[in-house]
C-alpha cells in the first residue's frame, strides 16, 4: 500500500514553529516504533480488546500526521475485527507502512 501524509494539522498545532514540529515529529517516529514493537510482541498473547486499543491508539497517532491510508487501515480492522485476536493482515501494513512515512517526513524533518 502507497502512504502519504498531510502535516498541516501538526503545523497547526505547533502554531507553525519549525523547530517544534521537528520535535513533535521525531516524538511521533519514536512513539509509534514503541508501539509497533509493542504489538508485534504481544499479539499472539494479547487479548482482542488490548489489541483493539493498540491498534485504536496507533489510528490516533496517523491522524497526527495525515496518513489517510493508515487511518482507513486501522478503522477497518477496528470494524471488522474487533473480537478477534488475529492481527496479522493489520500489523503487515502497518510495518509496511512506517518506512514509507519516515522517508516522507526526514525531509521535512
Amino acid at each position: 500500500m502507497e502512504v502519504s501524509i498531510d502535516t498541516r494539522y501538526l503545523s497547526q498545532i505547533v502554531f507553525n514553529d519549525p523547530a517544534l514540529k521537528k520535535d513533535m515529529l521525531e516524538s511521533w517516529l519514536s512513539d509509534t516504533y514503541d508501539r509497533i514493537q509493542k504489538i508485534n510482541e504481544t499479539s499472539r498473547i494479547a487479548t482482542s480488546e488490548q489489541n483493539f486499543k493498540s491498534i485504536h491508539t496507533l489510528k490516533s497517532n496517523y491522524f497526527m500526521i495525515g496518513c489517510v491510508e493508515m487511518i482507513k487501515a486501522c478503522e477497518d480492522y477496528l470494524k471488522s475485527n474487533r473480537d478477534s485476536k488475529d492481527t496479522s493482515n493489520i500489523i503487515k501494513l502497518i510495518n509496511d507502512s512506517i518506512s514509507q512515512i519516515e522517508i516522507l517526513l526526514r525531509p521535512g524533518i
